[in-house]
């Protein structure tokens, strides 16, 4: 538990989340802090957000966090996407079928390239932002 400490959630938090989340007990401290590290410092996540929501402690940095992040970010900065906590947490938590559907092919029009940068990303060929 000290872990999550060290990542700024207070006892409430940690309460909160191992209620949502039992499973929080088992996470490692390297999925710990390298996703609240990305959620907080990269895309703006209080560390409460991440408390209320600790599933997304476990999904994959790499394969899931990043891409559907720079997706997001990319259709906020088009003026196409309204970025909340809320909206963010459902973006990360969808199969990856919805996500498609709504996040790619619903904005294929306006931004034809996202399809690429997203599978690109996704296999790790691209470069951070």
């Amino acid at each position: 538990m000290e872990v999550y400490r060290r990542c700024g959630w207070s006892e409430s938090d940690i309460d909160a989340a191992f209620l949502r989340h039992p499973k929080c007990l088992k996470f490692s401290d390297k999925e710990i802090m390298g996703n609240m590290e990305f959620l907080v410092n990269e895309f703006g996540y209080k560390p409460a957000d991440i408390a209320k929501c600790p599933v997304l402690i476990k999904l994959s940095l790499e394969k899931r966090i990043k891409p559907r992040c720079l997706v997001a970010r990319i259709l906020n900065e088009k003026g196409l996407l309204k970025k909340t906590t809320s909206g963010m947490n459902a973006l990360l938590k969808m199969s990856e079928d919805k996500f498609l559907k709504r996040y790619i092919v619903k904005f294929d029009k306006d931004i034809p390239e996202l399809l690429d940068i997203y599978l690109s990303r996704k296999a790790k060929l691209s470069p951070d932002p």
